[in-house]
C-alpha cells in the first residue's frame, strides 16, 4: 500500500512533500482555469453572428 497517492509528483524524502504538493495542485488547477478562460473567450467571439467582420 502506497501511503501517497501522486507518487509521481511527489518526493516523500523533500523535506515538506505537502507544500510541495500543493504547489504543483496550484500551478495546475491554475494553469487549466487560464486555458478554460480563454478558450471560452475564443469560442464565444466566434459564435456572434458578427464575428466574421471583426475577424477579417
Amino acid at each position: 500500500m502506497v501511503p501517497y497517492r501522486f507518487v509521481q509528483f511527489v518526493d516523500p524524502s523533500y523535506p515538506q512533500p505537502a507544500l510541495l504538493f500543493a504547489l504543483i495542485y496550484q500551478a495546475i488547477s491554475v494553469s487549466y482555469v487560464a486555458l478554460l478562460i480563454v478558450s471560452s473567450t475564443y469560442l464565444s467571439t466566434q459564435c456572434r453572428p458578427d464575428a466574421a467582420s471583426r475577424l477579417a
